[in-house]
């Protein structure tokens, strides 16, 4: 009997070596805006609750911190339950995603650096005394109540037990209007999107992949130079009449008869008033003046109401 007692008393000592107290994981939310760096830990005042507000039709995010102190374990699971207000009741349309925060080597700096978002899928390693966030975004609908409400972000892992982190969401009374106040143009490259995915141009995963970076924008009412379609396809309709949208850049083609054929056609469907033509990139020389000239009185003889772009770069 003693001996079955000393190799009980054995396997439990071992038992914990083996399993971390759950103290030996620190956890602390960040604001969205904080770069979380490797070596950080959590400040003085950190909070383990998370607390957004947000407008109707708004997403608001923040950042859950999670940081092994003395064994590695690895986050197997992050999931967040329904949001319910004061009263128990649940706002299924309340949408919450879990990313994590991936890190970029920068050689002028010697060090990682936060910046890609990738859904989180699990499992995701913690090491010993590294900082690694989850990001929350939370996306509110036009329509949500005003209110308070509470959800959790449940975080489960391989060899620590799990952790219930209270999410508290307030809703202001009044939303975000659908089209947006401040007319945004933002460049993207989509050659070198598809190299880092490892996508083949004129594919049909291409075609899909360039769709979902436009949709992300649009969701966050920023406007990519160049819509994901042909603009006179069909399809460019379910793009250009998009309230989101507010600028892209129209193809300025050296054939006078399909540039007027182009112009003729945004104007016929009211999408003239949100196309401009990027006619040059940051002219430097005279020989780019003459050109950027050039291309402008081209333009403005077969719309004199077109808008023209050119970025300037110089001291």
């Amino acid at each position: 009997m003693l001996a079955a007692l000393a190799s009980t008393l054995c396997g439990c000592w071992a038992a914990a070596e083996v399993i971390p107290p759950a103290s030996a994981l620190q956890l602390w939310a960040a604001p969205a805006a904080h770069k979380v760096l490797r070596e950080d830990g959590p400040p003085g005042d950190a909070e383990t609750e998370v607390r957004l507000e947000a407008a109707g039709g708004e997403t608001e995010s923040t950042q859950v911190v999670l940081r092994a102190e003395r064994a590695a374990c690895v986050l197997t699971s992050a999931t967040v339950s329904e949001f319910r207000d004061d009263r128990g009741g649940a706002c299924p349309d309340i949408h919450a995603d879990v990313l994590q925060v991936d890190y970029v080597y920068l050689p002028r700096l010697n060090r990682a650096w936060p910046d890609p978002l990738p859904p989180f899928r699990g499992p995701l390693p913690l090491l010993p005394g590294l900082a690694q966030p989850l990001w929350l975004s939370v996306r509110v609908p036009p329509k949500a109540p005003a209110g308070t409400y509470r959800a959790t972000l449940r975080l489960s892992f391989d060899t620590q037990p799990e952790r219930d982190v209270p999410v508290s969401l307030r809703v202001f009374g009044f939303r975000l209007p659908e089209r947006p106040a401040v007319r945004t143009a933002i460049g993207i490259s989509m050659d070198f999107v598809l190299r880092q995915h490892g996508v083949q141009p004129g594919t049909p995963e291409a075609t899909e992949l360039e769709r979902n970076y436009y949709r992300f924008f649009l969701e966050r009412r920023l406007s990519p130079f160049t819509p994901p379609c042909d603009l006179f396809s069909p399809d460019a309709a379910r793009w250009l009449d998009d309230p989101r949208l507010t600028s892209f850049v129209i193809p300025c083609s050296e054939d006078d008869a399909e540039l007027r054929r182009l112009v003729e056609h945004l104007r016929a469907h009211d999408w003239l008033k949100k196309g401009f033509f990027y006619v040059w990139d940051e002219p430097q020389t005279e020989a780019d003046f003459e050109q950027l000239a050039r291309r402008a009185r081209r333009i403005r003889a077969i719309e004199p109401r077109a808008a023209i772009m050119v970025p300037f770069n110089g001291n």
